[in-house]
């Protein structure tokens, strides 16, 4: 069996009773554990804590808490506690109580490295060693060998001569995974001055021949243990719930239009699309253009039309269409982003998001053509398929606050046969 147990102290040092800070309506004990539990690998997972209280909020959620003793003195002790009861050979995998942010998929290929029977104890290091992380004692560094086992931890910056002389270096991940019964053997033996000195305690194996298998990852690792991480945690685990909405929104959108939304514009279509582009553009405005959300991208293919408005690089961008899904880097600079009916299948409560997300490309004109035509479809949720029921005043309020925030950018807006300018007030 694999095993999976959080062990969750109240008693912090940095961040007073860190466990459980508010993360977007759950306590960040909760929050690891809901990611842990998508981990295909695990078979069980665990919150070991040491409070009444914290194993009330926990439990709570329906995940598997465990009340431990208050007199461990290192994670590693309390989840020794627990895994007492299981068989020697089952893997027990330790898993920090304060990132939120962990990833069930690295959780899965970490158990895989236990298929080598070998291998009795196991760590994670990261590739993303910043030049501050690595000046920084708070941050272990990992150094290892050839065969990818930890040679040394420190927090002190290690000599070229060192790291040459012992293999990689990489920021140590405080993760940890053990054979039941190296896991017993381990935490049984005593504690040595290096380990009390370094407040690493995983110098104990090190130091006792017990070797421990690194497995390197791009994981860029985010611990809460100021207020400082708490905030950035909150922040992009925020976002990530907005976009997860947008996407779930873009699936129903796919699913309505199954059938029949990758078909190509008609010619009709093209050159009314043409005829009210060229009505606002000139040949300097869009040398290079973005067409974000209509996907199609004919309407800039047509060899007259291109030629009319000198066009040099045409993008396109939609989500919903796979074909034309790649979203261009935030990097590249367009004259004009186009944005024709994007919003017409979008939920009202998503505009914001992507009207920011527009908005965050370097361009110098922004086109918007808005219909106003009732909605006409549902979404599984019973929202309407299209929100821009709206009149034209409620998106001119919406576009003038990005233009305060950008008035550098020209922003038109159409909205059926009405063409506005959005200007600084």
């Amino acid at each position: 069996m694999n095993i999976g147990i959080i062990p969750a102290r109240l008693n912090s040092t940095r961040l007073s009773n860190k466990i459980l800070k508010d993360i977007n309506s759950l306590p960040m004990i909760v929050r690891v554990a809901k990611q842990v539990e998508q981990s295909t690998m695990l078979d069980e997972v665990i919150v070991a804590v040491d409070d009444a209280e914290v194993y009330n909020i926990v439990n709570s959620y329906g995940i598997n808490t465990i009340m431990t003793s208050t007199n461990h003195k290192t994670g590693t002790d309390r989840i020794a506690e627990i895994a007492e009861k299981f068989n020697s050979n089952d893997i027990i995998i330790n898993i920090q109580g304060d990132e939120p942010l962990i990833s069930s998929q690295l959780i899965d290929d970490f158990i895989l490295l236990f298929d080598d029977r070998n291998i009795k104890m196991a760590t994670i290091a990261s590739t993303h060693l910043s030049v501050n992380e690595l000046n920084d004692k708070n941050v272990v560094k990992v150094c290892i060998d050839k065969n990818m086992y930890a040679e040394t931890f420190s927090r002190d910056v290690l000599s070229d001569e060192m790291i040459s002389k012992l293999g990689g270096l990489y920021k140590h991940l405080g993760i940890y995974g053990f054979e039941q019964s190296t896991l017993l053997k381990y935490t049984s033996l005593p504690q040595s001055d290096t380990e009390r000195l370094l407040s690493l305690e995983q110098v104990r194996a090190l130091e006792n021949n017990i070797k421990i298998k690194v497995l390197i990852t791009d994981y860029s690792a985010v611990s809460v243990d100021t207020k400082n991480d708490l905030k950035r945690v909150r922040q992009i685990i925020k976002k990530k719930e907005k976009q997860s909405e947008y996407d779930r929104h873009i699936g129903y959108y796919k699913q309505l239009y199954k059938g029949h939304y990758n078909s190509d514009l008609t010619e009709n279509a093209t050159l009314m699309i043409a005829k009210i582009l060229d009505s606002v553009f000139s040949k300097e405005d869009a040398k290079t253009l973005l067409d974000y959300g209509s996907g199609r991208g004919i309407q800039y293919t047509d060899k007259k039309i291109h030629e009319k408005w000198g066009i040099q690089n045409v993008r396109c961008y939609d989500p919903a269409i796979e074909k034309y899904a790649i979203k261009p880097d935030k990097t590249e600079n367009f004259d004009a982003i186009v944005c024709i009916d994007v919003m017409e299948h979008i939920p009202e409560r998503s505009v914001d998001d992507i009207l920011q997300d527009i908005f965050e490309y370097k361009s110098n004109l922004v086109f918007f053509s808005i219909s106003t035509i009732p909605a006409h479809a549902k979404l599984p949720d019973g929202s309407n398929a299209h929100c821009t029921t709206k009149p034209a005043e409620w998106w001119l309020k919406k576009l003038k606050a990005f233009k305060r925030e950008q008035p550098q950018i020209k922003i038109l807006l159409k909205v059926e046969t009405d063409l506005f300018v959005i200007e600084n007030k």
